[in-house]
């Protein structure tokens, strides 16, 4: 269990489609069974903004009247709401993951030497991502897996989009870097 072999299989050496299918399927039942709701990752995000926006003065009323949310997600303790405690766990089991298996400084560095033209692809598409989000109501884990994992249309009319997506991004890419 502790030996090299097991340490370079789990941490070293990609997954295989099945281990990473096996993988998820097992930590979406344990995150239904632990939270009673699907998976989401970019809800958070705008919890977190409104807890920067309170800094300078904004209420968490005016913030719930905004969004038409809940004022709770805003002035709740950080670990209160299980989503960030997801996001939490997602952004340290990336830094573990490229700690262990001694690919930090390597992945780290490797973003490092963006020229402008990349820089600017990968702004473009970051807010594009963020904006279909938004439209969407959810990333690729709320509006792809759970759906998909209930049983919902929605799930695979968004599949099929976001490969459509791809598809027009990397031929926009393949023009843009010529």
């Amino acid at each position: 269990m502790f030996s090299n072999e097991t340490y370079n299989r789990l941490f070293v050496r990609p997954w295989t489609l099945k281990q990473d299918a096996v993988t998820i399927a097992l930590v979406f039942a344990l995150l239904m069974g632990v939270t009673g709701s699907g998976w989401g990752a970019s809800t958070p995000y705008g919890f977190w903004f409104g807890k920067v926006l309170m800094l300078f003065g904004v209420s968490a009323e005016a913030l719930a009247n905004f969004t038409l949310g809940a004022p709770e997600h805003y002035s709740a303790p950080f670990f209160s709401h299980p989503v960030n405690t997801q996001n939490a766990g997602i952004f340290l089991g990336t830094v573990f993951f490229l700690l262990t298996a001694n690919r930090f400084k390597e992945v780290f560095m490797s973003e490092m030497s963006l020229s402008v033209r990349q820089f600017f692809l990968f702004a473009l598409g970051g807010l594009s991502m963020g904006l279909g989000t938004r439209l969407a109501n959810g990333c690729n884990v709320g509006a792809l897996y759970t759906p998909i994992a209930q049983f919902s249309l929605s799930g695979w009319v968004f599949l099929a989009v976001m490969i459509l997506g791809g598809i027009v991004g990397n031929k926009f890419a393949k023009v843009w870097f010529k």
